[in-house]
């Protein structure tokens, strides 16, 4: 029994055991829901937390936002929510928001709608990445329209709604045009540089920093003939001509290495092999650091600027030789014109021999030929006085030739061509006859030896073309009347061409020629406003060609009609003036074997002192220009302030200084130079009494 009730109570035991077993495991879970719940509490907690943090900073973000952030509803454009950028950016009051539509603000935008962007969605994109951005035009509060940059996303709410991005790109889009401006007026800029160094009338040429060339313009291919292509890559050592030493060209690099600017002439050799005169200069280009990286050099070309050169020297040295022989015209004349004065004195003279007589013509011959000299001399530097007529020019050469064809050799042909148009030129006949024998003569000696021996005579007209000015810059009239000489005789050298027209210059042997017959023509035709030029001919001889301006219609006048014959006076009374002893007592002798009663003067103060007590006595007043304490032309105007109708004739050896003028030569007064024929001063005197 007792075993009974013990296996009793061991079950009872092991029942209460297993029940406490379970108490326990139930505490046990019970612990666990505990801490589960109070972990998913703090998760709960936290997450609230979290989504509150969240929460501030977007709105801290929305509100701090550059850009204006709108959420609009998806279905109508509704505003639902704005930043404070919006209210900066679209100047609408936050007021003003509420149910504001947002084609207020975007009316010419995009369809707002999600089913728009979803059009150009792909089909695996979430609706977090679902977007688009264009830029359009918004209108503010006060009615301007400004460039805005648009961004529309998808949201994933409901309703569905729509999230607007709007940035203003005013000074982006300001900035965009400004830059845009600058980039074109760069391009405008280099292009302009770039067309301007291209069409420079200087060669220009670049090289790197070690002399190679990078680039040439379109000019140094006209001036070199060598083409871009040929040069570069290339040192600017092929343009080297061989006249400056290795020195020269060791300064340069020294120079332009330094970093300073180079200059100088030199001689370069063209393509062809030919050389040119240039101006080259040479400057380094240098960067940031004071570098050099590249050289620049321009080359001038100094072809025509060197003819100038020797035309102004040309013309210092003609210069030179009209000064001086003006320097002594004056007293020369004077010496002359007592000559010749004293030979028609010593004419005169009783049981005078014929041989006596024809000696003294000799000498009076040889004076006037002495006294042409002078005035050839004088003509050729231009220095002397030209007595301006209307020449009809083929008469004049027909007679010139005519008279020139007899004291040529049978055994020379000259043949000649004139135009038959009236061509007309303003100049002095005898000027322009001597120029024209001097040709023919100078052609005739060219000839001389050769077979078949030719002189040709051409007048034609001639239009002056561009290529002449540029030969002859001085010169503006167009029409010319052009006279050409042309031999088949020996021809003229390229040295000869450059000194044919100097005074003094002949290639003829010593006693065949004066030198001054060329000269003689080239200042005779200059003092005419025209232009002379020489040319070789093929295959053998010369061709001279005279360019004299043509005058217009309507501008002729008549040649006057020379009278060879002394006209005597009738008793009047004249003044003489001269300080030259000999000149004034030879002429007074021969006044008064003219029949004119004589006072003399040694000056123009003493003439004017004398006028002015005696001034009802003289009838005519005769002048020498240059003369010591009162020249001629003040002592003529003091004399006709006291007796304006008073006849004034002046005679000069060379007005030196000029003294003539307009007003003196248009108030009636003649000019007689010396030395002059009887013949002539009587005539003047005449003249001036009548």
């Amino acid at each position: 029994m007792n075993s009974g009730r013990n296996e009793e109570q061991n079950r009872r035991i092991q029942a209460l055991e297993q029940q406490v077993r379970l108490l326990e495991e139930a505490l046990k879970q019970s612990s666990r829901i505990r801490d589960q719940w109070h972990e998913a509490n703090r998760q709960l907690t936290a997450s609230r937390q979290a989504l509150k943090n969240s929460e501030t900073l977007h709105r801290q973000v929305t509100n701090s936002s550059f850009d204006a952030i709108l959420i609009v509803d998806d279905d109508d454009g509704t505003i639902c929510t704005a930043n404070p950028a919006a209210v900066r950016i679209f100047g609408y009051p936050a007021q003003a928001w509420e149910g504001m539509n947002i084609a207020i603000l975007i009316p010419q935008g995009l369809e707002l709608k999600r089913s728009h962007l979803y059009q150009n969605a792909s089909p695996r994109e979430d609706l977090g990445t679902i977007f688009q951005q264009v830029e359009t035009e918004a209108l503010h509060n006060d009615g301007h329209a400004f460039p805005i940059e648009l961004t529309l996303s998808v949201l994933d709410t409901s309703p569905p709604r729509l999230m607007a991005t709007v940035r203003d790109i005013s000074e982006r889009k300001r900035f965009v045009d400004e830059l845009e401006n600058r980039v074109q007026e760069r391009t405008s800029s280099l292009k302009k540089l770039s067309e301007a160094v291209e069409q420079a009338p200087e060669a220009i040429l670049i090289t790197d920093c070690f002399g190679t060339i990078e680039y040439v313009n379109k000019t140094f291919t006209k001036f070199t003939g060598y083409e871009a292509n040929e040069v570069i890559g290339r040192n600017p050592r092929i343009l080297k001509s061989g006249q400056q030493d290795v020195q020269f060209y060791a300064r340069m690099w020294e120079t332009i290495t330094s970093g300073q600017h180079w200059q100088s002439r030199v001689v370069e050799r063209r393509k062809n092999g030919t050389f040119y005169p240039a101006l080259l200069s040479i400057s380094p280009i240098m960067d940031n650091e004071k570098n050099i990286t590249h050289f620049v050099g321009y080359h001038q070309d100094m072809t025509d600027l060197q003819i100038l050169e020797e035309q102004f020297h040309q013309a210092q040295k003609m210069e030179a030789v009209g000064a001086m022989v003006g320097g002594i015209a004056h007293e020369f004349n004077n010496m002359l014109a007592g000559i010749t004065g004293n030979l028609y004195l010593a004419k005169f003279q009783d049981d005078l021999s014929q041989e006596t007589t024809d000696f003294m013509n000799n000498i009076e011959s040889l004076s006037f030929n002495a006294a042409e000299m002078i005035q050839q001399l004088l003509a050729f530097s231009r220095k002397g006085s030209v007595a301006r007529r209307t020449i009809p020019l083929a008469v004049f050469c027909k007679e010139t030739l005519k008279l020139q064809a007899i004291s040529l050799p049978e055994s020379i042909t000259l043949r000649s061509a004139i135009a038959h148009d009236e061509m007309a030129v303003k100049g002095d006949p005898i000027l322009l006859q001597q120029a024209l024998i001097n040709l023919i003569n100078n052609a005739r000696d060219a000839v001389s030896g050769v077979d078949d021996p030719e002189i040709f005579v051409e007048i034609t007209p001639y239009t002056a073309e561009k290529s002449f000015f540029e030969r002859h810059s001085e010169l503006s009239v167009r029409h010319f009347a052009r006279i050409s000489i042309t031999d088949n005789g020996c021809g003229v050298t390229p040295e000869q061409l450059e000194h044919i027209f100097e005074p003094f210059y002949t290639t003829k042997e010593v006693g065949k020629g004066t030198g001054l017959g060329l000269s003689m023509v080239y200042g005779a035709v200059r003092s005419h406003g025209g232009a002379i030029e020489v040319a070789p001919v093929e295959p053998h001889g010369a061709c001279f060609h005279l360019y004299l301006p043509l005058m217009e219609e309507g501008d002729h006048d008549v040649l006057p009609v020379k009278a060879d014959k002394i006209m005597r006076g009738c008793g009047e009374t004249i003044m003489l003036v001269d300080d030259d002893e000999s000149v004034l007592s030879t002429v007074q002798s021969i006044l008064e074997t003219l029949g004119y009663i004589v006072i003399t003067a040694c000056d123009g103060q003493e003439a004017v002192d004398f006028f002015e007590q005696h001034d009802d006595e003289v009838h005519l007043v005769l002048l020498d220009l240059m003369m010591p304490r009162l020249g001629g032309v003040d002592a003529a105007q003091l004399i006709k302030q006291r007796r304006p109708n008073i006849r004034i004739l002046f005679a000069t050896g060379y007005d030196l200084n000029k003294t003539l003028n307009m007003d003196i030569e248009e108030s009636g007064a003649l000019v007689l130079n010396k030395p002059f024929k009887i013949t002539t001063l009587s005539q003047f005197i005449r003249r001036s009494l009548a």
